[in-house]
């Protein structure tokens, strides 16, 4: 079990770990109490109950500064709103990427002069060109538009070297 004190000695924040150090160095991390963090002691217990138990008592009767987490009268309330936290995070990432895919494929449907209804989110292999398409080749998208080739993967466009930009339609060349 570990106490970690600020300068004038009053107490911050009671913890147990088998690894003080490792716990002192993610606190100077996370924390936003972590300025105010001078110094800690240790008490070393025969096993991870005891250290737990002598824990508990040690936050009910010395109520550090910082350990609201372990009042039970907080338990709840603060596990509630972590799980309500983590749901919003997960949201928050699915928008995110759900913009991030808009703005690619508004990108793409600009870049290579394409309506942007045909540009899909999906990723990897998706110009199914024969060899015979060159640079500057045209090319006939689904609905009828026309697609210039502005650059080539070596002999010609291929599977392995094209861009994520129109799905799984096809394209073909226009000659």
């Amino acid at each position: 079990m570990y106490r970690l004190y600020d300068d004038a000695g009053s107490l911050l924040y009671i913890g147990a770990s088998h690894n003080p150090e490792q716990r002192w160095r993610d606190h100077r991390k996370e924390k936003l109490w972590r300025a105010r963090m001078a110094s800690m002691t240790v008490e070393w217990y025969s096993d991870r109950a005891a250290a737990e138990s002598a824990e508990k008592e040690a936050i009910a009767t010395e109520e550090p500064e910082y350990n609201v987490r372990e009042t039970p009268k907080f338990a709840e309330a603060c596990r509630s709103a972590n799980a309500t936290r983590r749901e919003s995070i997960g949201q928050q990432m699915r928008t995110a990427e759900t913009n991030a895919n808009a703005r690619r494929r508004r990108w793409l449907a600009w870049r290579f002069k394409v309506p942007a209804d045909l540009v899909t989110a999906g990723v990897g292999v998706v110009w199914l060109l024969d060899a015979s398409c060159r640079p500057g080749a045209p090319l006939v998208c689904p609905g009828g538009s026309t697609v210039v080739v502005k650059r080539s993967t070596g002999g010609g466009c291929s599977r392995r070297g094209a861009i994520g930009l129109l799905g799984d339609r096809s394209v073909r060349p226009a000659h």
